[in-house]
């Protein structure tokens, strides 16, 4: 018997290793092989149009500004509606957490599209015919174009990976400690300084890699909704579209730049040995919250979720009017116009990829999950950074 169980486990380690040797051409061929050929296909023609443009620097800062204050914004009100949810007490948890999460259901260039005809430019959106008229003068003539609208469009796009990542965070925490400290008498901010920063220090890094990574490599809100405010990744796909080998070359300058986030994670993860406190929930019991906090989380996650559904509600709403927003009267034209145009089609294409994508893809990424997690080894930090490098390409 005593045989038999060595000789199994003499046999776990080639497995895991054999599954990870496979996982690793799987990921060298899908996301390695692909970079590695648009990095050999640089030059310095292609280094020197891009770096040497006079927009290039403008570009770059647009990108940094937008990105920084998108991530800041969003880490913050992901953070306050995880704290509010798993935290505060308040009933219909499981509601708020799917309004909070259906952002995802979503492209990015749909949130873009929500955002345009919700506010519109310089007055034409629903919200300012809606305040103008209550007014009966033009009182909202802001412009949603540029910076605001990416900062925006953004927020919605990347507000539910944030959220989950947090609630999760604080749902699996142990409140032992907390109810120590009041026993204690130590007050609110030195619990949090002492016990929730400490808790939070090394997954909030990974928060912030992970939203500032979506962020910088979305496309889809600068194009619809950035106007004449360029970044990276709206320049990326415009000289992607060009169909020209040399343009092509420059998209591959600018995807090489877009990946810097994803390798400063790797690396921060790499060397870092603050590991934090990973403890498991201990004690599950909800502390008690005055009625005061449980009105203020109320309030926010009801105005989060308004803002969450208005561009979405908005996009649905001019789908059944004529012509947005000289004729609001309703119709069912445009359904059959675009079924004529091939968008029945289009539509099962869609799912069937869909379809193949998400189990293949999910069965890839547990089985990394799982043996990189669970059986470390060298090729765990190479499954790793293959896999994280996917989150920051467009």
């Amino acid at each position: 018997m005593v045989a038999v169980k060595n000789q199994k486990q003499r046999r776990t380690p080639y497995l895991s290793e054999g599954v990870k040797i496979l996982l690793a051409v799987i990921l060298c061929v899908a996301v390695l092989m692909p970079l590695g050929v648009m990095l050999f296909s640089l030059n310095a023609e292609s280094l020197q149009k891009v770096f040497g443009s006079s927009s290039f620097g403008k570009v770059l800062a647009n990108t940094l500004i937008s990105t920084a204050l998108s991530t800041l914004l969003t880490l913050l009100l992901a953070y306050a509606m995880a704290m509010a949810t798993q935290r505060c007490g308040i009933k219909c948890q499981g509601l708020f957490a799917l309004l909070f999460t259906l952002p995802m259901l979503v492209p990015s260039i749909s949130h873009a599209v929500g955002l345009q005809i919700l506010i519109g430019n310089n007055g034409s959106g629903l919200l300012p015919k809606l305040i103008n008229g209550i007014f009966g003068r033009d009182v909202f003539t802001f412009s949603v174009h540029g910076l605001p609208g990416i900062v925006m469009g953004s927020l919605l796009y990347a507000f539910p990976v944030a959220y989950l990542m947090f609630a999760d965070i604080l749902r699996y925490e142990d409140k032992t400690p907390y109810e120590a400290a009041k026993v204690m008498g130590i007050s609110k901010w030195r619990q949090f300084t002492a016990i929730t920063w400490p808790y939070l220090r090394r997954p909030l890094i990974s928060v912030v890699f992970a939203v500032f990574s979506l962020i910088v490599t979305d496309y889809g809100v600068p194009a619809r909704i950035g106007g004449q405010y360029a970044t990276l990744a709206k320049v990326m796909i415009e000289t992607f579209n060009s169909y020209s080998q040399t343009r092509l070359q420059e998209s591959g300058v600018y995807g090489m730049l877009l990946m810097v986030p994803a390798l400063a994670a790797f690396f921060f993860d790499f060397f870092s040995k603050d590991k934090g406190n990973s403890a498991y929930v201990l004690k599950q019991e909800q502390q008690p919250v005055s009625g005061g906090v449980k009105a203020i989380a109320y309030a926010g996650c009801g105005l989060m979720s308004l803002f969450i559904l208005s561009p979405i509600v908005s996009f649905i709403v001019a789908a059944f009017v004529k012509t947005f927003p000289v004729d609001m009267s309703v119709t069912w034209q445009h359904f059959p116009d675009v079924l004529r145009a091939g968008a029945g089609q289009a539509l099962g294409n869609s799912l069937l990829i869909a379809m193949f994508a998400a189990v293949i893809g999910t069965a890839i990424a547990f089985l990394t999950a799982y043996f990189t997690a669970r059986m470390p080894s060298i090729s765990s930090r190479f499954l790793h950074l293959a896999s994280i490098t996917t989150g920051a390409l467009p």
